[in-house]
């Protein structure tokens, strides 16, 4: 649980995550600060009560760090889709 500090591209061994989790989030301001909150929250087999299992903090310059890389996303998955489907992007 903590700020983040630098986006970079990871170098480890990744499978896509069999469960899914619900995100919370919120605008926190302290001072002259703002920052992205967002909250994971067990899977739904989870068995003990509903708690955070991990939060992350994004202030200005990150959260735009984060648009350019979900539009990079966005675009690459919209040209998977039309590959795979034979249709335009963003169709």
């Amino acid at each position: 649980m903590a700020r983040v500090r630098s986006f970079m591209p990871s170098t480890q061994r990744l499978n896509i995550h069999k469960t899914t989790v619900e995100c919370e989030f919120d605008t926190l301001v302290e001072g002259s600060t703002r920052v992205l909150h967002l909250s994971t929250f067990g899977s739904k087999d989870r068995a003990s009560e509903r708690k955070s299992s991990q939060s992350i903090q994004l202030d200005i310059e990150h959260a735009r760090l984060l648009i350019g890389i979900l539009a990079d996303f966005i675009a690459a998955a919209a040209e998977d889709r039309a590959r795979i489907t034979g249709s335009e992007p963003g169709a």
